[in-house]
């Protein structure tokens, strides 16, 4: 329970998490350009992924609503496409470490989720 009040404390600020998170693994490690610029991706496709997958198990175990479903699938779309195109781009330009859509893609998705549990 206390684990779940964290989370929901912290999902509370989506943008400012994930913006804290990218900058944490840019600053905590030294490492090449290129790799730097493929771990800012992966770190946000691997959170925004986590928490895509913690909503569906929410809404299987009948803890959310389905009537979100579709929205919040929208968004977790919109930030798979965005993020396959920031990674085909970095390919080219290592210091595109994440593009700002991306990272408004991936806030879009976690706000969907924290809308649709407040919604129960």
């Amino acid at each position: 329970v206390q684990g779940r009040q964290f989370l929901m404390r912290t999902l509370k600020h989506p943008v400012a998490l994930l913006a804290a998170m990218l900058i944490f693994g840019i600053v905590a490690c030294t490492t090449t350009q290129k790799r730097t610029a493929f771990n800012t991706l992966y770190s946000l496709e691997v959170s925004t992924t986590a928490a895509y997958h913690g909503y569906l198990t929410e809404v299987v175990k009948g803890k959310v609503k389905t009537n979100s479903v579709p929205k919040v699938s929208g968004a977790y779309n919109k930030f798979q496409i965005g993020i396959d195109q920031a990674a085909s781009l970095v390919q080219f330009n290592w210091t595109n470490l994440a593009p700002a859509t991306v990272i408004g893609l991936a806030g879009e998705v976690i706000n969907a989720i924290v809308e649709a549990e407040g919604e129960n």
